[in-house]
């Protein structure tokens, strides 16, 4: 309208007014271009607001999302299990195995106390003595029954040399010295019985007398343990039994263990191998369903007789796999697994075959994925296939 009333006036001023027909062309040349250049300032106004809206409307429909690369990995199905430290059992090569159990081989009183519980202790020292005041002077005794029996035999030996004693008398004289040897043989032995000693190299578990205390035969007095001759036994659910061998490593678990699934697959735990798989039972418990296993120990030291370790079994391994994190993957209620690969800031929603879960990853199957693809984690739970999304190349995961 403006535009209008604007040429009207200028069509009133050119007809009534007197100037020359040129000066009239030069101004209405200038109006027009007047004109023309206001026509395509509006237009670029316009199109600018249009460009502007669309950027606005583009970038409100964007999803924030957070995203990883598709990985190669070695991933592993595990089995969490415990497992109790126990002496080893006696073998031909060590009669005592890892544990030696000190009893008394008399009744009587404790009269010393040479060790405490966790002091280390070598092969042949005293641990604790009984009262052998009696034994001291049974000792005492045979020897000198057997000093008079050789002072007899030897008298007799001169008298039947001047012929003033008998064959006989010597032959009666030198069973008298060999019952007094004898009974020097099994006093000592006696005495010696009360002195209990440690058999084995190792360190003291338990004390089960002091001084002054009144114990019968066979009372336990003292346990040692070889910390060398351990081992560990694991209950094992039958139903991995198939999938492990005699000879495999086991790894301890850490103690902030966050086990994820029925599986026993873990994240963030670290783990170390302590053991090897020795030897497992024919059987199955049918009270539990468990097979019983006995690991050797490899690579841990001060544990204890019946301490419980949290043990990590390899039950099924899969090298060099693609692999995702687990947020990266939506599972619907029907269970069917989708994951959301980006390109070009663009979501392309994909079904997938799932394989093993192990330390916040998990497997994926296909043909349409490779190495450093990109998919989205944080944000993917239904996320519309093909929507626009938004992220922060800061915050990239993975390769």
């Amino acid at each position: 309208m403006a535009y209008y009333t604007n040429f009207s006036y200028f069509y009133e001023f050119w007809i009534n007014n007197d100037t020359s027909v040129k000066t009239k062309l030069k101004n209405l040349i200038k109006y027009l271009f007047l004109i023309s250049v206001l026509w395509s300032i509006n237009g670029c106004e316009q199109s600018l607001t249009n460009e502007q809206d669309n950027t606005l409307i583009k970038h409100s429909r964007a999803v924030s999302i957070e995203v990883a690369r598709i990985e190669r990995r070695d991933m592993k199905r595990t089995v969490n299990v415990y497992g109790i430290v126990i002496p080893s059992p006696p073998s031909k090569n060590t009669p005592n195995g890892g544990q030696a159990i000190l009893t008394s081989p008399n009744s009587g009183l404790v009269k010393e106390v040479y060790f405490s519980e966790g002091q280390k202790v070598k092969r042949g020292e005293v641990i604790a003595v009984l009262d052998d005041t009696i034994a001291k002077a049974q000792v005492k005794s045979a020897n000198a029954g057997l000093v008079y029996a050789e002072k007899t035999i030897n008298q007799d030996k001169k008298l039947f040399a001047r012929h003033n004693n008998s064959q006989q008398q010597i032959n009666l004289d030198k069973q008298l010295l060999a019952q007094a040897k004898a009974n020097l043989i099994v006093a000592e032995n006696v005495l010696s019985n009360l002195y209990i000693k440690s058999p084995i190299d190792g360190i003291v578990s338990k004390i089960n007398v002091s001084p002054g205390l009144s114990i019968d035969l066979n009372r336990i007095v003292a346990k040692i343990i070889n910390p060398n001759r351990l081992e560990i036994e694991v209950e094992l659910p039958s139903q991995y039994s198939a999938q492990i061998s005699v000879g495999q490593t086991v790894q301890l678990r850490s103690r902030n263990l966050d086990v994820e699934n029925d599986d026993a697959n873990t994240k963030n735990t670290h783990s170390t191998e302590i053991a090897v798989i020795s030897s497992k039972s024919p059987t199955i418990n049918v009270i539990n369903g468990t097979q019983l296993l006995r690991l050797e120990i490899k690579n841990i030291q001060n544990t204890l007789v019946g301490q419980l370790l949290p043990l990590r079994i390899i039950v099924e391994e899969h090298t060099q796999v693609f692999a995702v994190p687990r947020t990266s993957i939506y599972v619907s209620p029907r269970g069917d697994a989708t994951l959301s690969t980006i390109k070009d800031s663009r979501s392309n929603s994909q079904k997938v075959v799932l394989g093993l879960q192990d330390n916040g990853y998990i497997e994926i199957i296909g043909n349409d994925f490779y190495e450093g693809q990109l998919v989205a984690t944080k944000g993917s739970y239904l996320l519309p296939d093909n929507s626009d999304v938004e992220y922060s190349p800061a915050k990239l995961t993975g390769k």
